[in-house]
């Protein structure tokens, strides 16, 4: 973390792109910082924010992600999902039929885009939002703090004190709730685990 003059800026996101560019997100907080996205291509760094050109909508960058077309996808606290096609920067919000404009995670699956909010669930395939959520019967939480895709029909998903694994197939869906059980760290006190912050499936 970064704090000049009562701005604080927290770097929330890192990604490395298809041509080997690094990509890092800032969540700033305070005063008229405006940190934004950053990408450093081994020699040269850029600074996309409200000023640049293109500009860049947002200063408070919750995660990133990449698509097979080489598209650069970020997640924000404020204006909802970005897209970044080298060129220009497109904006899908609430109104496009994102379930909320503050989103935790993203992962891609091809150019299959799933993101996780406190509203559940969305996968974005280019053209239209599909929202999964306690609603409609595809998630037994509608909070999602974080994302990771097993392979293309299973990913989890981390939410406060469960790791749920969520099954596509199609046009149908299925879950597994595995709740996290209870720790003691004092006889007979016992502690929730809280958020899961990120997940990592290894070989």
């Amino acid at each position: 973390n970064l704090t000049i003059s009562g701005v604080i800026k927290i770097q929330k996101a890192f990604l490395v792109d298809n041509n080997g560019n690094k990509w890092i997100g800032f969540l700033t907080i305070g005063g008229n910082g405006n940190a934004g996205l950053v990408k450093y291509n081994n020699s040269t760094w850029t600074l996309y924010n409200q000023a640049s050109n293109p500009a860049f909508p947002s200063n408070l960058v919750t995660s990133l992600a990449k698509d097979n077309s080489g598209n650069i996808w970020i997640g924000t606290k404020d204006v909802g999902l970005v897209k970044f096609d080298g060129i220009n920067f497109t904006t899908y919000n609430v109104a496009n039929g994102l379930p909320s404009n503050v989103i935790n995670s993203l992962e891609t699956i091809g150019n299959q885009i799933y993101i996780a909010t406190d509203f559940g669930l969305s996968r974005f395939d280019g053209v239209a939002f599909t929202n999964y959520n306690v609603a409609n019967g595809s998630l037994p939480s509608d909070t999602i703090t974080c994302i990771k895709s097993e392979n293309v029909n299973k990913i989890w998903l981390g939410g406060l004190n469960s790791l749920v694994e969520f099954n596509v197939n199609g046009t149908s869906t299925s879950f597994i709730n595995h709740l996290i059980p209870q720790t003691e760290f004092q006889p007979g006190i016992f502690y929730n685990t809280g958020n899961i912050n990120c997940i990592y499936i290894d070989s």
